[in-house]
């Protein structure tokens, strides 16, 4: 595992549990959750893609 790789499962981590502290908190609309943690953090999914893609090169 490679600092870039340590750095995005670090930024999944922290969007997961602040997406479920929102939700405790009483933040019920899902849509603006994840809005708003995209915004934040990026979206994360993505940016596996990009790296896979990158690798594949």
């Amino acid at each position: 595992m490679n600092e870039q790789e340590l750095s995005i499962y670090n930024k999944t981590m922290i969007y997961i549990l602040e997406y479920y502290f929102l939700l405790e908190l009483g933040f019920s609309d899902i849509n603006q959750i994840r809005e708003k943690l995209n915004n934040r953090w990026g979206n994360i999914s993505t940016t596996l893609l990009l790296i896979k893609i990158e690798k594949n090169k």
